[in-house]
């Protein structure tokens, strides 16, 4: 069976369908049964990935056969296991549309820093960015979750801060060794290595066992579905970078149209109003090259 969307529509449909499944079962777990264990639940999700994505790949995932090349690759892998960990702990805290839209701030500060290097410049959609930019910052000082420096507001800055230097370290990367679904699973081999051992010298994963809810079919089920939803909507995300329309964008604004629906939350109308600026605006940055996947390998686009 294919799961390479035909058409556009489809890859909207499919991403709309992972992202928003996926936030949302892990928002449930994070803040409606308190699972406040993120090197557990992070490295849960992990492991899942590794599993689908080695099953996807077959025998066409590139090695690491040299400790030099992965000491090149270390720096990415890290900022991947620090995004993942600081975007979970404020994902507990603060309500989807506010960490789906502040998310949108890399790649329009990227668009921005790449516009003025260049010498052609569209200047419709280097205001768009401007627009985006302003309007996360407009959301940082007026919403009252991060106004302040409260614990929420710390972990949504460390996550940015990560997910910027993982921006930065792959596009560092020059070599065509590797393609972004092969980083992608490692950055995932990678963190189950992490992670796994941290949950244990933390004692987390000994007081995950105390877990009240551990039990229950509403918590086993969402654990399964949000690493399976997760993990799909990612691969997803790569392959859509291909496509012309900015589709990984469009599922965004989809995802915060049905996401007051599912678990509703408490946002003053301006907020709703900048979130949805800064999603519109989303819409039309250009893709990052970095983020297209490697389409010269027929198979692995036959099975992802």
């Amino acid at each position: 069976m294919k799961l390479i969307p035909k058409s556009t529509l489809h890859y909207v449909a499919y991403l709309t369908f992972c992202h928003t499944l996926s936030i949302h079962v892990n928002k449930f777990i994070l803040s409606v049964l308190r699972f406040t264990y993120p090197t557990v639940f992070q490295g849960w999700q992990t492991f899942v990935a590794v599993i689908i994505m080695r099953i996807l790949m077959f025998e066409n995932l590139s090695a690491v056969v040299c400790l030099k090349s992965f000491c090149s690759h270390l720096p990415l892998f890290l900022s991947f296991v620090g995004a993942i960990v600081a975007g979970s702990k404020a994902l507990s805290y603060l309500p989807i549309p506010i960490i789906v839209a502040v998310s949108n701030l890399l790649p329009a500060l990227n668009h921005i820093l790449t516009t003025c290097r260049s010498d052609a410049t569209n200047y419709f959609l280097f205001s768009n960015s401007i627009l985006c930019v302003v309007s996360v910052l407009a959301i940082f000082f007026s919403d009252h979750n991060l106004s302040s420096f409260s614990v929420a507001a710390l972990w949504l800055y460390t996550h940015l801060l990560f997910g910027a230097s993982q921006d930065i370290f792959n596009n560092e990367d020059t070599s065509t060794r590797f393609s972004s679904f092969d980083k992608l699973f490692y950055c995932n081999l990678f963190s189950v290595v992490v992670l796994a051992p941290s949950s244990l010298y933390l004692e987390e994963a000994f007081e995950a066992l105390h877990f009240q809810e551990r039990s229950q079919l509403s918590f086993l089920f969402g654990c399964v579905l949000s690493g399976v939803s997760g993990t799909l909507g990612s691969v997803l995300s790569l392959h859509s970078a291909s496509e012309s329309l900015n589709v990984n964008a469009i599922s965004k604004v989809l995802l915060c149209l049905f996401s007051p629906m599912i678990l509703p939350c408490s946002l003053s109308y301006f907020t709703w109003l900048l979130i949805y600026i800064i999603l519109i605006t989303s819409c039309f940055i250009p893709h990052s090259a970095t983020e297209v996947m490697d389409c010269s390998r027929p198979k692995q686009l036959e099975h992802v």
